[in-house]
C-alpha cells in the first residue's frame, strides 16, 4: 500500500488517503509518528495498527462523548459518526462498543420517545419523526402499540390552545382547523369525531 495523498484538514488533523482513496484522519503528531508522507509505501502491519490503536478508539471515544450529552440511535451515531469522517471499520466498532454496553439501544429510544409524545402526538407524526431517526418500523409500531395515546383528546386539547370556537361557525377556517390537523398526522375520522365534540359542547 502507498500513501498517495495528505490534505490538510485543520491546522492539526490532516485527511490520509491510501491507494487514492480516503482512510483515515490523523494528527499531524500521529502522522510523523508513524512515518506517513506522500509517496510513502505503508505495511499492513502499521496500517492495522493505526485502525485498532488510534482510529478505532478515537471513534469509540467520539461515541462515548456524544451519549453523554444525549441519546442517539444507532442509524443516528453512525451518521454523526460518518460526518466525523470515521471510516467505517471504525464506526462499526464504536457501534459495536456501546451497544454491547447498552449505552445505544434503539428500543429503549423509541420506548422512551413515545412515552414522552404520546399525549401530543399523533401515532402517525411519531412513526414519521422515529423513521427520520433511524429507527426500524417493525420496532416502532410494536412501541406504539404499548404507548397510551387518545387522538381525539389530543386534538380537543390542542385546538383549545390554537383556535376559538368561534372559528367552527365559519366554513373556510372550519377547513382549515381540519387541515392544520391533517397535517399533524390524525385520521380525518379522529378529528371530525372531536370537532363534533367541540361543536356539542359549544351548543
Amino acid at each position: 500500500m502507498a500513501v498517495t495523498a495528505i490534505e490538510q484538514m485543520t491546522k492539526t488533523k490532516l485527511k490520509v488517503y491510501i491507494d487514492e482513496s480516503f482512510a483515515f484522519v490523523l494528527t499531524k503528531a500521529e502522522a510523523q509518528a508513524y512515518g506517513l508522507r506522500e509517496g510513502a509505501s505503508i505495511d499492513d502491519s502499521i496500517y492495522t495498527k493505526i485502525m485498532d490503536e488510534v482510529i478505532v478508539k478515537k471513534a469509540i471515544f467520539k461515541a462515548m462523548n456524544l451519549l453523554k450529552a444525549r441519546d442517539y440511535t444507532q442509524a443516528q451515531l453512525c451518521m454523526k459518526l460518518k460526518s466525523d469522517f470515521y471510516p467505517p471499520k471504525a464506526i462499526d466498532s464504536a457501534i459495536d462498543y456501546v451497544r454491547s454496553y447498552h449505552y445505544i439501544d434503539d428500543r429503549r429510544y423509541a420506548e422512551n420517545f413515545c412515552l414522552r409524545n404520546a399525549g401530543t402526538m399523533s401515532r402517525q407524526m411519531m412513526t414519521y419523526k422515529l423513521i427520520q431517526k433511524g429507527v426500524p418500523k417493525e420496532l416502532i409500531e410494536d412501541c406504539l402499540n404499548h404507548a397510551e395515546t387518545d387522538e381525539k383528546k389530543q386534538i380537543i386539547s390542542l385546538f383549545r390552545q390554537k383556535f376559538c370556537t368561534s372559528d367552527m361557525e365559519d366554513v373556510r377556517k372550519r377547513q382549515k382547523i381540519l387541515n392544520f390537523f391533517l397535517r399533524k398526522g390524525y385520521t380525518y375520522h379522529d378529528i371530525t369525531a372531536a370537532l363534533k365534540d367541540i361543536d356539542a359542547q359549544n351548543n
